[in-house]
């Protein structure tokens, strides 16, 4: 594209000399910017000093353009025709496996199944035939730009055509205007030859037009035979009539490969009649480029006969007459060559729209099926947080059962609630809990009593010691320095306290100024009532409450109404996504409102932008072709005026004068399509602006995210190895008091002593660890350092090595991803990071209170199993997906996996654009 770029400075004007040596100092977007529309603006702009030149290097840049796109539709529809026939084979198995396994549940439920994924490969089948056909459109688009451009190649050699003849006649009858009349045949020559070049460039791009529309046709017939396969599954499924459930989802997966299907179909219609409009009017341009051509030949003929025999002319009169009449044909010839290339941008508009519609419904479909999923995935969620809470009170109720028949000596109760607690416990987030209780039920009826009078108290609390530790190490100074303080302190509930109510209270003041900040920023009505609560309260627990949960659930209505507003008031990019964005989750109407609606601005612009500088392109060559008539009538009054028709003269005077002003009409048209070009180029300029501030807001957020995830895994890390540190101090002690023949009882004292010990070490590097958290973020504070900011902090990694390649962690992932949560959680609706990102995120303390679930709400709806390093992949960031309300981070760590697997099994441009970027 470069070179492309540096053949154009040889002979452009000055306007596409400017704008291509901006381009050439930019970046690629710029030199890709300029070719598709930059150029036609410049162009515009110089009017005069348009070559033919650049005329023909446009039409053979989009030829090959639509040559290249045309391969890609055939590739798509090579993948389309190929998954279509699998997906009709599974289909037509699953169909016959449902048949034969009508009264056997288990059989028609896996058959039900089978029928559900072969609708599934249906759909995705479709969805590849959409994506054929939309190469087609491109490829047709192009062929459209091609036919554009040499129709203005075809305006311009008719107009070198009329003035050569105009030439001619001077020189007949003034030998003086010999020179100019073979100046004007070289002119009319060259511009033959460049006309003939852009003609058969344009019939290239006819033939690969016509080619993608054949291959887009192709891969929606093998959609449509697909589609009718899998409901045919479907219905057989459905029929066998035990395994309802898994009918059901086959019946719906089958509905929505129709749905995909009938898309295809219509987005194959489109392709085709785009590509008919395209490959015809690059044929015709090809004609009237040819005939333009042609008539630049006989007019250098002309000129140069003249020119040979100027002033010699016997019969000036008649040879007026003829040249005058070949004058005006080529004048003809150019004006309707325009006539085209303004009905051919017309017709490209048309297909621009409509693929847009055919995407936003797409989109739409896609958009309700995340809702529903959403729906589902939140209502297990609510079950299963309540089961979760049932359980916690179970335990605790063992608990203090087993804690009173040991005060009551009644040892065998003791034991057996003792062991049932323990057992419970072995879910716990916290890591020295967990192994407390694995000791315990390790041991003998000893071990559990000790269990229950001392290691279980004295375990909780080195787990709330710990996660104090992390609140210092991830939070303000303020925090940081009370937590010192817990740690410090020697009463014995000092941690518990500051979790509970302490680090509340140390965070209000933090809290308090998020709050005015987000304020700052002219939130919705919602934000803004639930904020001014909060603050009119003025106590900690407001503060923190807001941040926990009122702050989510206002965003999530103001986003409704931003999201309305805009779909009222926006360019159609905007629209499609913002009516998508209505349809689906609220995840997807946060992503639109934070970000997204930048970047479809920044495309309304760059459309309008095109759209004015293709015009004013059809607009100077309009200019150019009125010139041409001009010259004609010139010339026509000329041959009136040999033959002495004074009022033949007149009359063809008045038609010059006409097309003079026409002419001067078209270059005003062409210099206002400029001007609003430039206007609208200078309003995607500043979307985009806005959408790389807002990327820059939504990266601070999440690495505000990933640094207190990454933090919380190593706390975890090291939280795991003091842990079992400490019991196999306890271990050991346990083995040689039994070795040494002293009772179970006394043996369980020396484990528990031996757990003690432990403790109290752990307790003082804590201390000195909190100490430390605190000076360094004092420091961090004062000196602008932010720890947060970072690269590292782009990814949820816990430390040097990802723990998805430590081989060691597998063995006991679930338990490390459980007590991270852990610590996580007590970071709800804490603001005050040492520097928190620039817009406080929504959804940043809702999302982990997910985790309080027992394991994380990351877990919910991932497909890819627990063993998958996709699904570890995508934790960290799921844990705390920040403006997303935790669904971004999972598309971004599965490479777009948590929109697309929830809508299709196989790749990303399967899903549509529009679905794709809200996603994202």
């Amino acid at each position: 594209m470069r070179v492309e770029v540096s053949k154009m400075l040889v002979e452009a004007g000055p306007e596409v000399h400017k704008y291509a040596s901006r381009a050439l100092s930019g970046t690629a977007q710029d030199i890709e910017w300029f070719l598709d529309t930059g150029q036609h603006i410049a162009r515009a702009r110089d009017q005069e000093s348009a070559t033919i030149e650049e005329l023909v290097a446009v039409v053979e840049r989009e030829g090959k353009r639509a040559d290249a796109k045309t391969k890609l539709a055939e590739e798509a529809s090579a993948r389309a025709v190929t998954a279509a026939e699998k997906a009709k084979e599974a289909a037509q198995k699953a169909a016959a496996e449902a048949e034969a396994a009508k009264d056997d549940v288990a059989r028609s439920g896996k058959a039900a199944r089978k029928a559900a994924s072969a609708a599934t490969g249906a759909a995705d089948a479709a969805r590849t035939a959409i994506r054929a056909s939309h190469a087609a459109v491109a490829a047709s688009s192009r062929a459209a730009y091609a036919a554009t451009a040499a129709s203005q190649a075809a305006a311009t050699a008719g107009n070198a055509a009329a003035r050569a003849y105009n030439s001619a006649i001077a020189a007949s009858k003034d030998a003086s205007q010999a020179s100019a009349a073979k100046n004007a045949a070289i002119a009319a020559r060259n511009a033959a030859a460049k006309a003939r070049s852009a003609a058969t460039a344009a019939d290239h791009a006819a033939t690969a037009s016509a080619q993608a529309a054949s291959a887009g046709s192709a891969a929606a017939n093998a959609a449509r035979s697909a589609a009718s396969a899998a409901s045919s599954a479907a219905t057989a499924a459905s029929a066998a009539g035990k395994a309802q459930a898994e009918a059901a989802e086959a019946k719906r997966q089958a509905n929505i490969a129709n749905a995909n299907a009938t898309l295809a179909t219509n987005a194959a219609g489109m392709a085709q009649t785009l590509a008919n409009t395209s490959a015809s009017a690059a044929r015709d341009a090809r004609d009237t480029a040819n005939s333009a051509a042609s008539h630049a030949e006989k007019a250098a003929e002309a000129a140069e006969w003249a020119a040979k025999y100027a002033g010699q002319a016997l019969e000036y009169a008649k040879k007026s007459r003829d040249f005058a009449n070949a004058a005006t044909e080529a004048a003809n010839t150019a004006t309707a060559a325009v006539i085209k290339a303004i009905d051919v941008e017309k017709k490209a508009r048309e297909a621009e729209w409509q693929r847009l519609d055919e995407d936003m419904k797409q989109a739409r479909e896609e958009a309700r099926q995340l809702a529903q999923i959403e729906a589902q995935e939140l209502a297990e969620l609510a079950e299963k947080r309540t089961q979760k809470e049932q359980t916690d009170k179970a335990t605790k109720d063992l608990i203090a059962r087993a804690e009173a028949a040991l005060k009551a000596n009644d040892l065998g109760l003791a034991t057996t609630v003792g062991r049932q607690a323990a057992v419970a416990l072995l879910d716990s987030h916290g890591t020295w809990s967990r192994e407390a209780a694995r000791f315990a039920l390790s041991g003998g009826e000893a071990d559990i009593h000790a269990w229950i009078d001392t290691d279980r108290t004295l375990a909780q609390q080195q787990d709330d010691h710990e996660t104090v530790l992390y609140l210092a190490q991830i939070s303000s100074p303020a925090i940081a320095e009370a937590a010192q303080k817990a740690l410090e302190s020697d009463a014995p509930d000092a941690a518990a306290t500051f979790l509970e109510t302490g680090v509340i209270e140390a965070a209000a003041m933090d809290n308090r100024v998020q709050i005015f900040r987000i304020l700052a920023n002219s939130p919705g009505t919602a934000v803004k009532k639930a904020a001014n609560d909060a603050i009119n309260a003025d106590t900690a627990t407001a503060l923190h409450a807001f941040f926990n949960t009122a702050y989510q659930e206002a965003l999530k209505e103001d986003d409704a109404v931003a999201t309305a507003t805009i779909l009222a008031n926006a360019g159609p990019y905007t629209k499609a996504h913002a009516q998508a964005a209505l349809d689906g989750p609220a995840w997807m109407r946060r992503n639109f409102v934070a970000t997204v609606q930048h970047k479809t601005a920044q495309l309304d612009h760059d459309s309008a932008t095109h759209i004015a500088a293709i015009q004013g392109a059809n607009a100077a060559a309009a200019k150019i072709a009125y010139k041409a008539q001009e010259d004609a009538a010139r010339a026509q009054e000329a041959a009136a005026k040999a033959r002495d028709a004074a009022k033949e003269a007149a009359e063809w005077a008045g038609k010059a004068q006409a097309s003079a002003d026409q002419a001067l009409s078209s270059a005003q048209e062409a210099q206002a399509n400029a001007d609003a070009a430039d206007k609208s180029a200078a309003a995607a300029q500043a979307s985009a602006d806005k959408a790389k501030k807002a990327a820059t807001t939504a990266r601070s957020a999440a690495r505000s995210a990933n640094f207190s995830a990454n933090r919380a895994l190593n706390a975890a890390n090291r939280a795991m190895a003091s842990a079992n540190s400490a019991q196999a101090s306890a271990t050991h002690a346990r083995a040689s008091a039994v070795q040494a023949g002293q009772d179970a009882k006394t043996a369980a004292k020396a484990a528990s002593q031996a757990h003690q010990t432990a403790v109290a070490k752990r307790k003082a590097e804590l201390a000195a660890a909190a100490k430390k958290a605190a000076e360094e973020a004092r420091k961090a504070r004062e000196s602008g350092n932010n720890p947060v900011d970072s690269s590292d902090n782009d990814s949820v990694s816990g430390g040097d090595t990802p723990w998805w390649r430590d081989a060691g962690w597998w063995a006991d992932a679930t338990n490390k991803l459980s007590i991270t949560t852990g610590f996580m959680s007590a970071g709800l609706g804490i603001s005050s990071l040492v520097f928190p990102p620039a817009a406080v995120p929504a959804g940043i303390f809702a999302s982990v209170s997910l985790a309080l679930g027992g394991i994380s709400a990351v877990f919910t709806g991932i497909e890819h199993g627990f063993t998958s390093q996709k699904f570890w992949g995508s934790v960290g960031s799921a844990s705390l997906a920040l403006i997303t309300f935790g669904q971004s981070k999972w598309i971004g760590a599965l490479g777009g996996g948590k929109v697309v697997t929830k809508i299709t099994q196989f790749g990303h441009d399967l899903v549509s654009p529009i679905t794709g970027l809200l996603g994202l």
